[in-house]
């Protein structure tokens, strides 16, 4: 079955840790990140922008940060929304990799897809990760 199957983990620190399980056409992958609940809910909500904006602003993200703390040195979780085409199309693009921890980790791993969505499969992919960042759920499936 195609699908993209959230699921979170809630600290007491305000942190969640994101999984993201993707199943699409024989090929699968997982991956977590960390995010604060404040950063999630902005970014679910941006998924039910429309139109969706060219410059992939609208996306969930998150790994180990750089020194500076000013960007992502590894990505491990990926989700982003674009238009596909100038006919209404939507693309979803999702990139999985494996945290590599520099002297313990010795493979690398990674998968990326893209899948052309509806906007209202965004609205429903919207509201299921507010449903996560707020609490009401420990689940969420978007099937394709």
């Amino acid at each position: 079955m195609n699908s993209l199957r959230f699921r979170i983990e809630h600290e007491d620190d305000g942190a969640s840790e994101l999984f993201l399980a993707v199943e699409f056409q024989g090929f699968s992958g997982a991956s977590s990140c960390y995010l604060d609940r404040v950063s999630l809910l902005e970014a679910a909500n941006r998924f039910a922008i429309y139109p969706i904006p060219a410059d992939r602003s609208v996306r969930i993200e998150g790994g180990y940060f750089t020194q500076d703390m000013q960007g992502l040195a590894q990505t491990h979780l990926h989700v982003s929304a674009f238009p596909a085409d100038g006919l209404g199309k939507v693309g979803l693009r999702v990139n999985l990799a494996v945290p590599i921890d520099e002297g313990v980790s010795i493979y690398k791993a990674s998968l990326a897809c893209e899948f052309s969505v509806s906007y209202e499969q965004l609205n429903d992919l919207s509201q299921g990760l507010v449903a996560l960042a707020e609490r009401r759920s420990d689940e969420y499936s978007l099937h394709l």
